[in-house]
Order: C-alpha cells, then structure tokens, then sequence
C-alpha cells in the first residue's frame, strides 16, 4: 500500500509541515514568512497549495497579515484567535444518539466512541453527519482545530469529499468501514469474513446443515463480499460445495416510526416469491444466512406460507444481534437460530483509541487498519421470551 503522505492531499501535506515547522520554531513567532514562492519549493508543493494551506493558518489565527500582504507568525504577544474545539473529539454520529437499548444497532458505535472520549480524559462533540454537509458547519470544524474526527457509521451519509476536505485540513481522520475509497484514512472494520465463516461452521456442526443459502444484497459492498467468503470457506472446510448467493435489491427495514405493518406485508411478499425456488421441491435448503436480523421475520414468513416452522425445518441465521429490538416481532415472532454480534461499542471504541494513537504520533505513516472480531450469539430460550416489541402487543 502506497503511504499516506503520498496519498494524502498536497494541502494537508503542506499544513502537516508548516505546522512542524512551527512547533520546532524553524519559522520564528513574530517574523515574517518566507516568500509564498520559497516556502512552495521548500514544500514540494504547488504555489496555490501554499496560499490555500496558509488562508488556512490564518483563519485560525496561527498567521496574521501585516503591512499588506506580509504574512506573519503569531507571537506570544499575539495571541492566536480561541479554537473552540481544541482538544475535544468529534464524532459524526447519529443526531438522536442511543435511542436503542440492544447494542448490535449502529448508534452503539457512536456510544463506544464517547466513552473512550470520557476515558481518555478529553471531551467529545456528538455531530450529525447531515451538520457536516454545510460548508459553514465544515468551516468551523476546521477552523475550531479539535483533536480529530471519527466517522462511526461507515460514512453515515457524509460524502467521501468531507472526509478528503477535513483530512486536507491536517485534522486525524478515522472511519468506521472499508472498501476502495477509504484505505487511505485510517479505518476501524468489523470481520465480517469472520462472522459469516462462524455462522456457518455452526449452522454445520451444530445443526448438521448441508444445504446453506447465503442472501445477498446486489450492489456489492465491501462487507457482503467479505461474508461470501466467510460462507464459502466454512462450506469448502466442511467438503460441501457452496450454494451461489440469492441476489437481491434491498428493501429498507422499517423503524420503530414508520407504518410497520405496511413495511412488513411488502418486505415478506417480495422475499417468499424470491424464497420459492429454494424452499419447495427437491432443492430445499436447510438453512438460510439472512443479512441481518432485521430481515429473519420476512424469512421466517416466507418459511410458514410454505409449510416449514422456522427454527426446525428451517434454521435461520441473523446478523447484527438486534433480533430482540425491532418492529417487525409484532408480525412474525421469529427470532434467529443464531446471530453475530459486531461489537458496534468496541468498535466505536477503537475508532477514538487509533485516532489518539495517530493523533500522539504513536504509529507510522502507513494508513492503518484495525479489525474487530465479531462474537457469535445463540439466543436461549429466556431471551426468546423476553422480546422487546414496538407498536401493538401480539394477538
């Protein structure tokens, strides 16, 4: 891999050395700069690079304009303008953080996150990832010089530019996720690799499953590739040739605020006619690796329209370990077989451990890459019973 100070942009090279330079007194308080033109062959970057990358020391106050266009170092007689957000963490993050009570939901990353803030001593700034595309938010952001960013929710809805424009500003970036856009941040990632090999190696040996259908989403992410390994190394391990994935475009699980009723009926519908070829006749599968627990009960609905419990005739593997919280137990009360719990709160954090590892200068220029192991979960019967359900109660 190519290192980050290659890949990185040129302005956050040129900031990251400008701010060296200053913090070893090579550019001395209360003098001038050198030229825009020397410093620009000292940085081995392009003139506009240094002007941008000096707009920006200005704007928080490191440099000041003096008698015209000079540019002059701040000295301690000057004090440079208050950056609000010195020193604390950043963390763009749900806006209505932890409204769940079952840790395999996304916003228990941004509650890893905060916590090992807290544990560090320092103070973090929960900010919704919708504030970070105003350019004005992006602005103070920047100019309030915190600690770092961490992105808990594999980009949230934040474009990659955000990202790329608050890296340029020099400020530690850590993002939660993978895939070719990100290698050059540092990034925390779940085994998803891992998660599906367990499932599976479970659903065999425990089970004695031989026919296993993996359902997959068609567009490819990262991590629905990573599964399919996961899968397909269990079933070669075990002398079992794969079954080829069940393709899909997906359909948005509902929340606890959205017409689940409707949600549910369309969900099912469209998985049972998908299901058809693979639970009916000679090639009926024995068990089904769901993409996550929230898709267990349409599955699980589309088993009973066929004649097969779910759970005995057909096992049914989740994902995510949220099966205990979400509106779709009011239809179909069928919790999974076995799950995989991602750890979203170890997750969260180690994305602010490897900020502060970056940020404290404790590894090298090299993107790095941290991977957290996922911890299979076998429901018991007592938490079966113990469903928490939203909307009306069971019939």
């Amino acid at each position: 891999m190519p290192s980050t100070v290659k890949n990185i942009a040129p302005r956050a090279r040129a900031l990251r050395k400008l701010r060296t330079w200053i913090a070893e007194g090579t550019l001395e308080k209360g003098l001038a700069l050198p030229p825009d033109r020397e410093l620009s062959a000292r940085l081995g970057v392009g003139l506009g690079t240094v002007q941008r990358a000096l707009r920006i020391l200005i704007d928080e106050g490191v440099v000041r304009h003096d008698k015209g266009r000079t540019r002059v170092l701040v000295g301690s007689d000057q004090p440079a303008a208050s950056n609000a957000l010195e020193g604390m963490i950043v963390v763009a993050g749900f806006e209505q953080p932890f409204p769940h009570a079952t840790q395999g939901w996304l916003d228990f990353i941004s509650v890893g996150a905060v916590e090992a803030t807290r544990a560090a001593g320092l103070h973090s700034l929960l900010l919704s990832p919708a504030a970070l595309l105003s350019d004005e938010e992006l602005r103070r952001v920047e100019i309030g010089r915190p600690k770092g960013v961490v992105f808990p929710e594999q980009l949230g809805g934040v474009s990659i530019d955000v990202i790329a424009r608050l890296a340029s500003a020099g400020l530690p970036v850590v993002v939660n996720g993978d895939g070719p856009q990100l290698t050059v941040y540092d990034r925390v990632v779940s085994d998803h690799e891992a998660g599906a090999y367990a499932l599976t190696r479970w659903l065999i040996q425990e089970r004695g499953c031989k026919r296993i259908l993996q359902l997959a989403f068609a567009h490819g992410d990262y991590w629905m590739a990573a599964r399919r390994d996961g899968y397909e190394r269990a079933m070669r391990e075990a002398g079992i040739e794969p079954l080829a994935p069940m393709e899909f475009v997906g359909v948005k699980p509902a929340s606890a605020t959205d017409d689940s009723e409707v949600w549910f009926k369309t969900g099912a519908a469209y998985i049972t006619g998908l299901l058809y070829p693979w639970l009916t006749g000679s090639s009926r599968v024995d068990a089904v690796l769901a993409i996550s627990d929230e898709y267990v009960p349409w599955v699980a609905r589309a088993a009973r329209t066929f004649g097969l419990q779910p759970g005995q005739d057909l096992l049914i593997a989740g994902y995510d370990n949220l099966w205990a919280e979400q509106a779709w137990q009011d239809f179909e009360l069928a919790p999974p077989t076995v799950t995989i719990d991602r750890r979203n709160q170890i997750v969260g954090q180690e994305l602010v451990n490897l900020l502060l590892d970056r940020a404290a200068g404790r590894i090298g220029p090299e993107p790095l890459r941290r991977v957290i192991a996922p911890e299979l979960v076998v429901p018991s019967g007592a938490e079966r019973a113990n469903i928490i359900r939203f909307g009306r109660p069971l019939a």
